[in-house]
């Protein structure tokens, strides 16, 4: 009776140490899980491991401003750009794979204020949109986050696009790497001015088009099947003078011709500096 006893107390001795070790372990991996840097709530994208803090966006007052946003070392943009050693930080940190974050504060035509968060770690990607303080927008979301797996679905990337008026601009994005499936685009971060590029740092563009239409003053030209601009767009818009012609050269509908530009070409915002457009029948 007593050898049964003394079993019992080792069995029970033993059961007790292995739920101490269970319990243990079971709140090491949830406190794990609360510190991980993907665990959003309310808008609250903050980690603590990087060089810039922020308020988190939810706790943010009503009538925070780009004021506010400067003085807080957001990246701030109205009439000029503020802050954009803050960028350095973060792309520094992008580069050598640490934590970081980034706010952006984007004055709007209210005198209101739209905040971008952009969170990096673990090579992820967090970011969260803050619109509450638009006027424009009959939603009650108006503060949104997304996430982005940089190990397989996007790649960090950034262009550099020259601008009609000759300025360029830095544009950083998310490149969405998953070919061939039905939902695939690319992600618009956050662009910033590039005053240590100039036009003549751009090598010019060549490629043949034919004139699908003039209506106004705007001609609309159709690139080559064979050409890279072809894969952008079937169609671009090109504006014309008043008296309807290009630098004094006048166009018709079926003409051949070839356009030189500089700069990136977009589906939307089409070429960039145009430095000539001439007839394919001259050469």
């Amino acid at each position: 009776m007593k050898k049964n006893a003394k079993v019992l107390v080792v069995v029970l001795v033993i059961l007790v140490i292995l739920a101490a070790i269970f319990m243990g372990v079971f709140f090491m991996s949830k406190s794990k899980k609360n510190d991980a840097p993907n665990s959003l709530v309310e808008g609250n994208t903050q980690i603590e491991n990087t060089e810039v803090k922020y308020v988190p966006i939810s706790k943010l007052p009503v009538d925070y401003s780009i004021e506010d946003a400067i003085k807080d070392r957001c990246f701030a943009v109205s009439d000029m750009e503020y802050n954009k050693d803050v960028i350095d930080t973060f792309l520094s940190g992008i580069e050598n794979k640490k934590a970081s974050n980034l706010r952006i504060a984007y004055l709007l035509s209210n005198d209101k204020v739209a905040l971008v968060d952009i969170v990096y770690s673990n090579d992820k990607m967090v970011v969260t949109q803050d619109n509450s303080r638009s006027e424009d927008l009959n939603t009650e979301t108006t503060i949104v986050t997304n996430e982005y797996d940089m190990t397989s679905d996007y790649r960090f990337t950034y262009n550099d696009i020259l601008l009609n008026d000759g300025s360029v601009i830095t544009e950083y994005m998310l490149k969405d790497t998953r070919l061939g499936e039905e939902f695939v685009s690319d992600v618009i971060l956050f662009t910033v001015v590039n005053t240590s590029l100039k036009v003549e740092d751009f090598e010019p563009i060549a490629f043949d088009a034919t004139v699908e239409k003039i209506e106004d003053s705007l001609m609309v030209i159709k690139p080559s099947e064979s050409s890279n601009e072809f894969n952008v767009s079937p169609e671009f818009y090109i504006s014309l003078d008043v008296d309807g012609t290009w630098n004094g050269i006048t166009f018709e509908v079926g003409d051949r011709l070839k356009i030189t530009y500089s700069g990136e070409i977009t589906e939307t915002a089409g070429m960039h500096q145009i430095a000539a457009i001439e007839s394919i029948d001259k050469f």
